[in-house]
């Protein structure tokens, strides 16, 4: 048999239940810390660059207690030095150093919030409680523990200090651990400089009646208020959330109004109260509805619209400041009725005043979210607090404000503001610079064009950016170091020189702007290496020799070619360099401009200086020839028209002529052939002519079936011809392979350009691989040669007679058969004209239908096979099937 027996705990367990030291339900995962009184330095050292400052309070003749409320250590949240302070054992200004925290301070278990502090005895308002201690970390070592360490943990201990550096009271810490949230707080948490250092401190926002739980607000920098932290304070104005004013779920205007009204009022005291209008504000009742409404209705009204503006402008405190309008976007913007531009001016002197009336509540202590990035100070704060310290810089003051010293105090902000000094007096020097007549160079630059009007300009430029965009990022900012600034500028000049072209107007006023940007950068060199600590990066800092010089010379001269041979000029205002020989220009003149800076008459058709020895009589030989408005050279790549006869040019008398580039219509150009340019001459007659050579497409050549060809490949052949100008249809580029997946020229259709690596004899059977150029047939400077931002992966996969049929192989002794043996030994050759032309059935014929009669015709003849007259029927169908070989059966297999 078995009888229940009542449960009896061990004698151990039992005495450590009966003197409550067991866990028991307390069992949360902040139990297990050690107790400190002091915080704990982990993988930082404290810096003890400090000068103690001594205040000017005198010590009490009574005995009493001195620097009290006018003492200027307590008007800047710094403690008193023992050895300076001239009240000695009476200053009442050291309380964090010495401990002294208030009596009575109990922990105990809350319903639903873990632990939880509370005090026994009354605190007064403004009185010094306790200081929140645990292991100094840096945030980056903070958040390698929260990834690992405390991932799973349900309870955070954590207080943002200053300079990066955070509380971490997990392992280590004291009561102040322990004291929770409340959006309705009677404590508040402030900063204390102790001895040089920073310290966090608990204070009484109001009087604190006994056994009432301490609380303050943490102030979690949420950015998404839907995965924030649950809050359960309870209160009346509760947030829902754990998280800043800004981030708010519910908002109780009564609470905003009274919280306001109260700010307006001036304490006589002056102690350390951090706040004063919010410490009033909890202090004092809201008022309630009486018989006098109607009498302060216009008052009452005047507080609830201040109020709520209040509440509108902690919401909105994140917002970014709207950029200012350029002419083009407010035409854009009254022609598409998109909004009216005088709401914008309300929206921002709403927003600028929101921001005013919102600034004196930002709270003092920021808490340390898991389920948010590690916290920052609000945005619009950190943006004004940065551009103090910046204006700072730039213009002195003898005065000494609160963000100003807030921004000193944080030495990262402070490098970063320095930085950005320097990047606004380089951005001043290139949007200040100016050309010949006055006009700034940088004010095509200001702004992006319209999408709307030049599309273009997005497609071809990957990255826009302007210089308005620059100088907003300067204010804000946003350049922490010297190459995110250099890149920036450098993208302005790359991109519209890449998009205008080096030698147009807005090229040359990039390319002039960033001389003057590279000429400015070495002031500030000296000035950089001081702030880094190092010398800046080797690309920003320009040549000595040539500080304003590009990166390669430009090109343009009036013949076209981009060779940098024989003696050469340069205009003045493009910085052009063009041939002497080709414009006729004097070497010896001082100032010399291009025909496009100096308008002016030049001859497009240059002639050799020298005569070439090939030359016969009456004969001028030229480097470039026109034909009509197209301009030809030595060494281009052109099609050729073909001879097609012009049938209405002929008569009774005289045969029909040939077509021209004058008289053909309708084009293709795969049907002309592809020619190069070798000479250039006019004949006695004044006719032009060119003599060259031609390239060959695959189907023009004899070659295997299986052979394979890129789609645009083309093969030299050894085929010298003279053909007349009036022939020639237009350019077009043959490059080799290397060239070809690199990039192609400036303003080239990507049909007209070809690649080739064979040439083929004069009958066009064999082939052989061209040699490797020493030069690449184009110029490939950025001018000239648009680059790919990827190169291109090319593969042979043309065949100009279609895929290769499969023909019926009998595997035996014989090994081929005839059919295979005659296509082995006469290759095929096939060209534009000469094409094997399909039946019009088997094109008509679908493919479905086609299958049907070959499944029906297999059906016929297996029928007929097997009526033969045999005593055994053979099996024939392996006849249908190309490629499939008859397979003997054994006779033992045989019925």
């Amino acid at each position: 048999r078995q009888r229940r027996i009542n449960f009896q705990l061990p004698h151990d367990l039992w005495w450590l239940h009966n003197n409550k030291q067991l866990p028991g339900r307390d069992n949360v995962p902040s139990w297990n810390y050690k107790k400190i009184r002091t915080n704990v330095y982990y993988d930082i050292k404290p810096t003890y660059m400090y000068e103690a400052q001594s205040c000017s309070c005198k010590a009490p003749e009574t005995g009493g207690q001195g620097c009290t409320e006018d003492c200027i250590n307590r008007v800047i949240y710094t403690e008193c030095n023992p050895q300076l302070c001239p009240c000695k054992e009476y200053c009442s200004n050291q309380k964090i150093q010495k401990h002294e925290w208030a009596p009575g301070l109990d922990r105990f278990m809350t319903k639903d919030k873990g632990w939880g502090v509370k005090t026994k005895y009354p605190i007064k308002c403004g009185d010094f409680i306790l200081e929140y201690v645990g292991e100094v970390v840096s945030e980056r070592e903070f958040k390698n523990r929260m990834a690992s360490r405390y991932q799973h943990d349900t309870h955070h201990y954590c207080l943002n200090l200053d300079g990066g550096l955070v509380i971490d009271g997990h392992r280590m810490g004291g009561d102040g651990r322990f004291v929770n949230h409340s959006c309705e707080p009677n404590c508040e948490m402030q900063k204390w400089s102790v001895n040089g250092l920073f310290r966090m401190a608990l204070f009484a926002l109001r009087n604190i009646e006994p056994y009432e739980e301490l609380t303050y607000d943490y102030n979690f920098a949420l950015f998404n208020p839907a995965e924030g932290q649950r809050c359960k304070c309870g209160s009346n104005n509760c947030r829902g959330v754990i998280g800043g004013k800004s981030q708010r779920v519910v908002i109780n205007n009564a609470s905003c109004a009274a919280a306001l009204s109260s700010a307006e009022e001036k304490l006589s005291s002056v102690g350390r109260l951090r706040k004063n209008a919010r410490k009033a504000a909890v202090g004092k009742k809201l008022p309630t509805k009486s018989s006098k409404d109607k009498e302060t209705k216009p008052a009452a009204v005047k507080e609830n619209i201040v109020a709520n503006m209040s509440a509108l402008a902690a919401r909105l405190s994140h917002l970014t400041p709207v950029k200012p309008m350029s002419h083009q976007q407010k035409c854009f913007v009254q022609l598409h009725h998109v909004f009216m531009l005088r709401n914008l001016e309300k929206v921002k002197q709403l927003r600028e005043r929101l921001k005013q009336a919102v600034r004196g509540g930002a709270g003092t202590t920021t808490e340390i979210s898991t389920t948010a990035p590690p916290p920052t100070t609000p945005a619009v704060n950190q943006a004004d607090v940065f551009l103090t310290q910046l204006n700072a810089l730039s213009i002195p003051r003898n005065i000494r404000t609160r963000r100003l010293a807030q921004a000193q105090d944080n030495p990262e902000m402070t490098k970063t503001a320095r930085l950005a000094n320097i990047f606004r007096n380089l951005y001043n020097a290139v949007t200040h610079a100016k050309d010949e007549s006055g006009d700034m160079l940088a004010s095509p630059f200001i702004n992006l064009p319209s999408k709307r009007k030049l599309p273009a300009y997005y497609q071809r430029v990957n990255d826009p950016i302007d210089l308005a965009t620059i100088e907003q990022n300067i204010v804000t900012g946003v350049y922490k170091t010297v190459e995110s600034f250099d890149q920036d500028i450098s993208r302005i000049f790359t991109n519209n020189v890449k998009f205008y072209g080096r030698t147009t107007d807005f090229g040359i006023s990039a390319t002039r702007l960033r001389k003057v940007y590279n000429i400015a950068k070495l002031d500030y060199v000296a000035e950089l290496e001081e702030i880094l600590g190092e010398s800046p990066p080797a690309s920003f800092i320009p040549e000595l020799e040539d500080p304003g010089g590009e990166e390669e010379d430009v090109i343009r001269c009036i013949c076209g070619m981009f060779r940098d041979e024989g003696l050469m000029i340069q205009c003045e205002r493009c910085l052009v360099w063009q041939h002497c020989d080709c414009v006729k220009a004097d070497t010896n003149v001082e100032h010399y401009l291009c025909e496009r800076c100096s308008p002016r008459k030049v001859d497009l058709e240059i002639p050799l200086e020298i005569v070439p020895e090939y030359a016969t009589e009456g004969q001028k030989h030229y480097m470039t020839l026109l034909r009509g408005e197209l301009q030809l050279r030595q060494g281009d790549t052109v099609y050729v028209l073909r001879d097609i006869t012009n049938e209405e040019s002929g008569t009774e008398t005289t045969p029909p002529s040939k077509h021209t580039y004058k008289t053909i219509k309708n084009v293709k150009f795969t049907d002309c052939d592809i020619f190069k340019i070798e000479r250039l001459w006019k004949d006695k007659k004044g006719e032009r002519f060119a003599f060259g050579h031609h390239y060959l497409r695959p189907h023009e050549t004899y070659h295997e079936p299986t052979r394979k060809f890129f789609p645009n490949e083309l093969m030299r052949v050894p085929l010298y011809e003279v053909v007349p100008l009036d022939l020639i249809m237009g350019h077009c580029f043959v490059l080799d392979i290397n060239t070809f997946c690199k990039g192609r020229p400036v303003g080239t259709d990507p049909q007209h350009i070809y690649i080739c690596e064979y040439r083929v004899d004069k009958y066009a059977r064999l082939f052989a691989k061209l040699a490797k150029p020493k030069v690449p047939p184009v110029c490939t400077k950025s001018y000239a040669f648009e680059k790919y931002e990827t190169r291109l992966k090319i593969s042979r996969t043309y065949t100009p007679h279609g895929p290769v049929k499969g023909s019926s192989v009998i595997r035996g002794r014989g090994g081929r058969n005839a059919h295979e043996n005659e296509e082995t030994t006469a290759p095929t050759v096939s060209t534009p004209v000469a094409a094997v032309p399909s039946s019009p059935e088997d094109d008509e014929l679908p493919l479905a239908r086609r299958s049907q009669q070959k499944q029906r015709l297999n059906t016929i003849l297996l029928r007929l096979l097997s009526r033969l007259p045999n005593k055994q029927p053979i099996d024939l169908s392996y006849l249908l099937e190309p490629g499939r070989r008859h397979r003997k059966r054994p006779a033992l297999l045989s019925p």
